[in-house]
């Protein structure tokens, strides 16, 4: 599907033609933004004009499409399915390549210290990707087809953006981004609302956060943004750790000035146990 059509505008079309050309009662419904079809006894991809099954396949991610060849037998299913397993090569490679300390997936190991036999229907799967040390400098858009994961490591790489496909892991609750090349906040991180930890530690070069980060982020319990180029903190923030039983942020080695420190700690108390600045 095109960037710019959302889920909710295939949904429709496609609703909207099955309705008028199958009699039996069928809706396509929308749960966590991947596309899932209920339909009684069987959906009848095999009527569909070719483009709206382009369309369709689009807005799915790449584990629903393994998933649907098992049923459904189309050489232009393949094709999609080919390219997207193209498109997410790149990701894949780093993944095999990296170092082995940052290996999680014991079972996909053999002698020789490398991962291997892990399928492309296994690495779409992943709860957790650990992709530090390998000289990203960009995070490719195929991160899109991970939407399964919980915790994703890119510390320790070149990064200074971060792709729009990133809002598609729903599942994520873990973004470490320590030790890379962001000079500003990647303001598609705010789009993962349930975030619970999320470390910017050691960009050196980022200056200033989101004025709403900790109203557009309510679950983050852990921050860390040690060793940046600070002079404040956001106040939603500071008012999301105060109000939290177990928050906690790790913002020294900034720029904060004393009575910007007396400041804060003297509006919100329990930040001198939660927050460290100094």
């Amino acid at each position: 599907a095109p960037p710019s059509e959302s889920n909710s505008t295939v949904r429709r079309e496609l609703s909207e033609y099955i309705h008028t050309y199958y009699d039996d009662e069928l809706e396509l419904v929308n749960q966590d933004d991947c596309v899932l079809f209920e339909a009684p006894g069987f959906f009848p991809w095999h009527m569909l004009p070719l483009d709206l099954k382009q369309r369709v396949w689009g807005c799915m991610s790449l584990a629903e499409l393994f998933e649907l060849r098992m049923r459904f037998k189309d050489p232009h299913l393949a094709q999609e399915i080919r390219y997207r397993i193209d498109r997410l090569y790149p990701l894949y490679k780093k993944w095999i390549d990296s170092p082995l300390q940052h290996r999680n997936v014991v079972e996909y190991r053999e002698r020789n210290n490398r991962v291997n036999h892990c399928k492309p229907w296994d690495f779409v799967r992943l709860h957790r990707l650990v992709l530090g040390s390998t000289e990203l400098t960009e995070l490719p858009a195929s991160i899109g087809d991970m939407r399964e994961l919980v915790v994703l490591y890119l510390d320790e790489n070149f990064l200074s953006s971060l792709p729009e496909e990133i809002v598609q892991l729903k599942k994520l609750r873990v973004l470490d981004l320590m030790t890379n090349d962001f000079v500003e906040f990647p303001k598609v991180v705010l789009k993962l609302t349930d975030l619970g930890f999320l470390s910017l530690s050691f960009n050196t070069q980022l200056t200033s956060l989101p004025e709403d980060l900790g109203t557009r982020l309510p679950r983050l319990v852990g921050f860390g943004a040690f060793n940046c180029s600070l002079q404040e903190l956001p106040d939603s923030l500071l008012r999301l750790l105060h109000k939290q039983e177990k928050g906690f942020a790790n913002c020294q080695y900034n720029r904060f000035n004393h009575s910007y420190i007396r400041q804060i700690t003297a509006k919100y108390p329990s930040l001198k146990r939660k927050l460290a600045m100094v």
